[in-house]
C-alpha cells in the first residue's frame, strides 16, 4: 500500500473517530440533561417523602392520644355503669320503703278515723265500743 493510500485511510479513520466523538459528546450531553431532570425529581420526591413521614408521625401521635382518650372513656363508662347499678338498687329499696310507708300511713289513717269516732261518741255521751 502506498503512503498516499495510508494517509487517505488514516484521514478516513480520523473522520470516523471525530464523528463517533461528536455522537458520544451529544449522547453524554443528553444523558447529563436527563440526570439533571431526574436529580430534580429525586429531590422533589425526597422532600415529599420527608413531609409524608412527618405527617405519618403526627398521625401516629394523634392515634395514641385517641387510644388513651378511648381507654379513659371506657373507665368512665364502667364507673357510670357501676353507679347506675347502685342507683337502681337504691331506687328499688326506696320504692319498697315507700310502699311500706304508704301501708303504714293507711293503717294510721284507719286508726285515726277510729279514734275520731270514739271521741265523737264520747262527746255525744255514748260509751266507746270495745
Amino acid at each position: 500500500m502506498a503512503d498516499d493510500d495510508r494517509v487517505d485511510k488514516l484521514v478516513e479513520v480520523m473522520a470516523s473517530l471525530i464523528k463517533v466523538s461528536r455522537d458520544t459528546d451529544r449522547r453524554v450531553n443528553t444523558l447529563t440533561e436527563v440526570v439533571r431532570e431526574i436529580s430534580g425529581d429525586v429531590k422533589l420526591l425526597a422532600e415529599a417523602s420527608s413531609r409524608l413521614h412527618e405527617r405519618m408521625e403526627e398521625i401516629a401521635e394523634r392515634m395514641e392520644e385517641i387510644a388513651a382518650a378511648h381507654a379513659n372513656s371506657e373507665v368512665k363508662i364502667a364507673a357510670l355503669a357501676d353507679a347506675q347499678i347502685k342507683t337502681e338498687g337504691v331506687v328499688a329499696s326506696l320504692s319498697e320503703r315507700m310502699n311500706e310507708l304508704a301501708a303504714a300511713q293507711t293503717h294510721t289513717e284507719q286508726r285515726l278515723d277510729a279514734l275520731i269516732d270514739i271521741v265523737r261518741e264520747m262527746r255525744e255521751g255514748r260509751p266507746p265500743k270495745s
